[in-house]
């Protein structure tokens, strides 16, 4: 992630999609070490579920940063 935040520094939205992508191929591998399976079969949908939440994550983000609530506080 903070890899990605140098390179998209502007861009939260593609921060949070590749975060969402990544700890969801992370948990598959952790997943399939523990269970000592191969569970590759998951990994469409849940990397569909990692750029959906990602993207709802990343928008929320922006929108909070750039409220003058947040800015205020």
């Amino acid at each position: 992630m903070a890899i990605c935040k140098k390179l998209f520094s502007k861009h939260i939205v593609y921060v949070s999609i590749t975060g969402g992508v990544f700890h969801n191929i992370g948990q598959l591998t952790a997943a399939s070490i523990v269970m000592n399976t191969f569970l590759s079969w998951y990994m469409p949908y849940l990397i569909i579920g990692g750029i959906l939440a990602g993207l709802f994550n990343g928008i929320v983000c922006q929108k909070l940063l750039k409220s003058s609530w947040f800015k205020n506080n």
